[in-house]
């Protein structure tokens, strides 16, 4: 479950215990704050939990122990969807058996990819800069 950064306790009080992997942002944590968050959602019922954090790249645990996760070099255009990018590539490395630090770097490295990516998702529309709609679509 991605809570992104809308989670709060009573939240996760009431979805963890449904939730087999937990992805959180918390930019705003420092490393205790963020190994505090991780044990908190593995002690109420998630199996993983990863909390992405920016620049600062990642923190998880599979409930043994916590694996922080730093950021790979990447030539960085937009970071829109690179949150989803760690997200997915951390997903599609655990169903295929990884473990967890391998889980991590995949994540991190497709995050890195997509920091790459004009408009997030390699479709970016030019912009008048008024708030109005792109100009393709006016």
């Amino acid at each position: 479950f991605d809570y992104s950064n809308r989670w709060n306790t009573a939240l996760l009080a009431k979805t963890l215990p449904n939730v087999g992997i937990a992805f959180l942002s918390g930019a705003d944590l420092d490393d205790i704050g963020c190994e505090r968050l991780l044990e908190t959602c593995i002690g109420k019922g998630a199996s993983r939990a990863i909390v992405t954090r920016g620049s600062r790249g990642a923190m998880g645990t599979d409930g043994q122990r916590i694996y922080p996760q730093p950021v790979l070099a990447a030539k960085v255009v937009d970071t829109l969807g690179a949150g989803d990018g760690f997200i997915s590539a951390f997903l599609v490395a655990h169903l295929d058996g990884l473990p967890m630090p391998d889980c991590m770097r995949a994540g991190a490295t497709f995050a890195a990819e997509v920091c790459g990516w004009r408009g997030g998702f390699g479709h970016g529309q030019p912009w008048d800069g008024d708030g109005g709609p792109p100009r393709s679509l006016q």
